[in-house]
């Protein structure tokens, strides 16, 4: 995690404000060495869970369903890799 990248929308839009703040955060990156946070990484593994529910229900096949759910998160990544390009980090 970089001060930069914690500072950015994409990041700040990726915090559960449920169970983690901005503050947390920063405090976080002050005190902890190494630590990482893949912004967005609660939407991905939403994606991974509908996927995993879809199998289970037999609503498609494993292949089919992780397919469409790693084409999704591709996607995200391609987005937020843009934005930190775009913020410089």
């Amino acid at each position: 995690m970089t001060k930069p990248l914690a500072a950015s929308k994409c990041w700040k839009d990726s915090l559960d404000p449920q169970l983690e703040s901005e503050a947390i955060w920063a405090d976080s990156i002050e005190n902890i060495r190494a630590f990482s946070h893949l912004p967005r990484l609660r939407e991905m593994d939403a994606l991974f869970q509908a996927a995993k529910d879809k199998i289970i229900l037999g609503e498609a096949s494993a292949r089919e369903a992780m397919a469409d759910a790693t084409a999704q998160v591709n996607e995200i990544l391609a987005e937020v890799n843009e934005e930190v390009e775009k913020a410089g980090l």
